[in-house]
């Protein structure tokens, strides 16, 4: 059963995270920055993307796109970079299930119910107290983290401040990606990231290999694993007490009969960044960690810091009576209702009501900075031991009960009372 949920769970991390490269231009670029530079805690940025020209400005449309139920299995229904003004929205029940950016031109006509500009600032909250820890001073501070994953915007608000590199490891795109600023900005951002006074050393890749011929995508993990080998290497420069102590990795990978290109020496390189100190966290954390990470849905309209506002299904596992969540190995983080940095400028933002694993590792990542900032001794092992010896039984609408919740306040109390 487990396997059958987490194989539905790789399908949409895949579906997230896509690569968008123009099949025009199929040459793979890698660039590296100094690493005595880096050492020296100099900000190396190798490259500057732009974003993409066309979706700058919202696109007037003649009318609404179609809503189908199988959005809500990605990020919900798509009016993203739309100009709705000329449509009644009044009447219309399905915007809680939309996502949109700042780029989205909103109508006068909408329901009461629906405040897309209140919807958007509640959604930059990580929830389930992490706000609360910021006001006590655990904000990351001194800790840094890694993120491989596609391109990024260096200059988003967000995270620009945080951000000490950015490297290109084979990488098609010339353009901001959607999944790049997102999952930087939940980790680290300012006003939307679990950590935001973490450091962030950032590598984009594109674990894939395009057959220009058939405009086919691949996966190949090799390339991934040459993004690991790489925050190690950057490790061995940077300075004893200053290491990178986790990267995030919004994908997953499975071993055996049918898997992708790579992934035995992704295996392996993860077990080796895990000897050098490494907290790598995959969207199939089981392949090396004894738990297995997944999302929580998020009720419209609701507190995200209640514990109660989570007890709606989430989105893409809503319709599947099959998947039954009360498990000793899961734990399960925020993930639908989140509002991230955009692809479209530095204040840019987009909220998707729906979401995928690939939201919930930045966050978990943010969540190890905060308690490696407690305790520098910290390790991966007894960071996932307080999670679940600390966390919440929820008991969703339908009278499901799940576990365990994450309760980020008792885990960093808990890390708190053992370092004393």
């Amino acid at each position: 059963m487990l396997k059958k949920q987490l194989k539905i769970m790789t399908c949409l991390t895949l579906l997230l995270c896509g690569c968008s490269a123009d099949t025009n231009d199929f040459e793979a670029m890698t660039k590296l920055g100094d690493l005595t530079k880096i050492a020296n805690h100099e900000k190396v940025i190798v490259d500057v993307e732009v974003p993409i020209t066309h979706l700058t400005t919202a696109e007037k449309v003649d009318e609404l796109p179609r809503f189908e139920v199988e959005s809500l299995f990605g990020m919900g229904w798509n009016l993203i970079g739309l100009d709705l003004s000329q449509f009644d929205l009044s009447e219309n029940k399905n915007l809680i299930y939309t996502s949109y950016d700042t780029i989205t031109v909103w109508p006068e006509k909408l329901p009461a119910t629906f405040d897309p500009i209140q919807i958007m600032e509640q959604g930059k909250n990580p929830g389930l107290g992490i706000r609360a820890l910021h006001e006590q001073g655990i904000t990351g501070q001194g800790v840094n983290i890694a993120i491989i994953d596609q391109t990024l915007d260096v200059n988003h608000e967000e995270y620009a401040d945080q951000l000490m590199l950015y490297e290109k490891i084979h990488v098609y795109d010339k353009v901001i990606s959607l999944h790049g600023p997102a999952v930087a900005s939940l980790a680290v951002g300012k006003s939307t990231g679990v950590a935001p006074d973490a450091k962030l050393y950032y590598i984009a890749c594109d674990f894939v290999d395009y057959d220009v011929k058939n405009d086919e995508y691949t996966t190949n993990f090799n390339y991934l694993v040459s993004a690991i080998e790489r925050v190690i290497e950057i490790n061995t420069a940077l300075p004893k007490n200053d290491k990178i102590r986790v990267i995030s990795i919004s994908r997953g990978y499975g071993l055996g009969e049918g898997a992708e290109l790579g992934s035995d020496e992704l295996y392996a390189v993860i077990e080796k960044a895990k000897q050098e100190g490494i907290f790598v966290i995959t969207t199939a954390t089981e392949m090396n960690y004894d738990f297995t990470i997944f999302g929580l849905g998020h009720k419209p309209n609701s507190d995200p810091d209640q514990l109660d506002s989570y007890a709606a299904r989430g989105l893409f596992w809503r319709s599947n009576p099959d998947i039954l969540f009360f498990d000793d190995q899961l734990l399960l983080i925020p993930m639908d209702g989140r509002t991230f940095a955009g692809m479209t400028g530095e204040h840019s933002y987009t909220h998707t009501s729906g979401g995928g694993l690939s939201w919930t590792v930045p966050w978990l990542a943010g969540m190890y900075a905060l308690c490696v900032q407690v305790d520098p001794t910290l390790d991966p092992d007894t960071f996932i031991s307080k999670a679940f010896e600390t966390g919440d039984i929820l008991t969703l609408d339908t009278g499901e009960k799940i576990k365990t919740v994450i309760n980020p306040q008792r885990l960093i109390e808990a890390i708190q009372a053992d370092k004393k």
